[in-house]
């Protein structure tokens, strides 16, 4: 039995194979002159895709940082809402429980509760009041109305300070000479109202009543006296019709007491013969 080979190979002359093996040293020679031609365009292209890979791999870190830097960025915010949040609960918002219910919340309670900052626009806009001159029987009602702006307003009078702020503003003449100078000797009243105010009450808070109306009815003038003690008209027409006749009483009084008053004129008569 015959050994096995390549077909045709057993027939080739040792000079076809010579021939054979020319050609293919041939082929070998031209193909590493073509890979001579071809490498350098390649590490070329090789160079140009690994600067490539390089400067993508710096964009992805470049990248990276600053996702990393927003991310931080957006954590910290976060926080801050949070903390807002858990500060201000319900802050602008309208209770609910409020709206539902008439009843107002007890005093207690109110109390009890943590204190919860009004909204500037919750607020109403109330009128100041009246300058104060240091009029006694004003001394009341301007410290009253005071004190319905602290209470309605208390996002701007919420310290001491601004409330003393507040009324020293809306005083002159005598009753803003005696604050300043109140002030000036007793820097607590300039921090405490609730001292501010009794000071302010003790030399400004006295009313006519009682035994000062007394006394006061007293220094009147007799005809006056006798001109007051009269029934209360019921009426403003009567109260103006009593006015009218208490002023024509009192400018006839004032009449006669300057004819009696004025010396008496010595009649001439002529001498009779």
């Amino acid at each position: 039995m015959s050994q096995a080979g390549s077909p045709g190979a057993g027939n080739q002359t040792p000079a076809e194979l010579g021939g054979l093996i020319a050609k293919q040293a041939f082929d070998l020679a031209e193909l590493q002159q073509e890979l001579k031609k071809a490498f350098p365009t390649v590490q070329s292209r090789i160079a140009v895709l690994e600067n490539a890979s390089r400067s993508t791999v710096g964009s992805v870190a470049s990248l990276s940082m600053q996702v990393s830097a927003i991310s931080g960025a957006l954590a910290d915010i976060q926080k801050s809402l949070d903390t807002l949040t858990a500060q201000t609960p319900v802050s602008g918002l309208p209770d609910p429980v409020a709206n539902t219910s008439p009843s107002p919340p007890s005093v207690a309670a109110g109390s009890a509760a943590s204190p919860v900052q009004a909204h500037p626009q919750s607020e109403p806009n109330l009128v100041s009041p009246r300058p104060f001159d240091g009029d006694f029987n004003r001394c009341r009602g301007f410290l009253a109305q005071c004190g319905l702006l602290f209470t309605h307003q208390p996002s701007r009078y919420s310290s001491d300070g601004s409330r003393i702020a507040l009324v020293m503003s809306l005083l002159v003449d005598e009753a803003l000479s005696w604050a300043i100078a109140a002030v000036e000797g007793n820097l607590s009243l300039a921090t405490d109202y609730a001292q501010f105010k009794r000071e302010f009450q003790a030399v400004f808070d006295h009313p006519v009543d009682g035994k000062d109306a007394a006394s006061r009815l007293l220094g009147l003038s007799d005809a006056i006296k006798d001109l007051i003690v009269r029934d209360c008209p019921e009426t403003l027409n009567d109260l103006i019709s009593l006015a009218l006749q208490m002023d024509s009483r009192l400018q006839e009084r004032r009449t006669d007491r300057v004819h009696r008053s004025s010396p008496r004129q010595p009649s001439h008569r002529p001498a009779t013969e």
